[in-house]
Formats: structure tokens, sequence, C-alpha cells
């Protein structure tokens, strides 16, 4: 596995991760 490929899984985990938080705090936003 090159370290490009390993690079872009990462990048690809963050900017799920970080659409998951946005989407939980948008959710949380509109129930309260």
């Amino acid at each position: 596995m090159s370290v490009l490929n390993v690079g872009k899984k990462s990048t690809d985990f963050l900017s799920l991760n970080a659409f998951a938080y946005l989407v939980c705090h948008t959710l949380r936003g509109a129930l309260q």
C-alpha cells in the first residue's frame, strides 16, 4: 500500500467524520 493511498483513505475518513458531525449537529439543533 502506497503512502498516497493511505493519505487519501485518511482524508476520506476525516471528511466523512466531519460530515457526520455536521449532520448530527444540525439535527440536534432542529430538535431543540
